[in-house]
């Protein structure tokens, strides 16, 4: 018997370190995905990244997230202006369970579970001060349903989404709400 756990990585930084690039949790980058040295470029797990759409810079372990870039790193290198705002998403398998997400999704924010089948398939929104930060869609029998493609889009567009005046507040912090969706 054994067990198998994958729970990150840390980046291989070191030739970076010793060509003075600058280092904090990964390679750090611009919007262009150029190192501190303007000729050098970084993408993927070990590129150090700002996301527009959290407000914050993070380094993503994932293969959305290092396609993604190292074809915008590509398209920059051949001369493209491109600016890359991407929102990586991520999502896993495990026999008949499931999910994909996109954002920050941390057991410590607030929640709001919207289930289209109780405990068995829906959507968690990851809130922070009433603003969706993340969102994880369940799908606890695996099928690659037509609409998961149109479903990630949705959920990109809900976490990009800045509110205009006042941030609503869903409930109380430390709470979960839940709601059922008819079938």
């Amino acid at each position: 018997d054994g067990v198998v756990a994958g729970i990150g990585i840390v980046p291989n930084t070191i030739l970076a370190e010793t060509s003075e690039l600058q280092v904090d949790d990964g390679i750090v980058v611009d919007e262009l995905l150029r190192t501190s040295d303007p000729d050098v470029y970084a993408a993927g797990d070990v590129a150090n990244f700002y996301n527009p759409a959290l407000g914050k810079r993070m380094r993503v372990e994932h293969e959305d997230n290092a396609n993604t870039m190292g074809y915008t790193a590509g398209r920059v290198m051949a001369g493209e202006t491109t600016l890359y705002h991407h929102l990586p998403m991520f999502y896993s398998d495990l026999f008949d369970l499931g999910y994909e997400a996109v954002g920050e999704l941390d057991a410590r924010m607030e929640t709001f579970v919207d289930w289209a089948e109780p405990y068995k398939k829906g959507v968690i929104y990851y809130l922070d001060s009433g603003r969706v930060r993340g969102v994880r869609r369940g799908r606890f029998r695996l099928v690659r349903e037509p609409a998961m493609a149109a479903s990630t889009a949705a959920a990109h567009r809900c976490v990009a989404r800045r509110p205009a005046g006042p941030t609503p507040h869903w409930h109380a912090p430390d709470q979960r709400r839940e709601r059922s969706m008819p079938s």
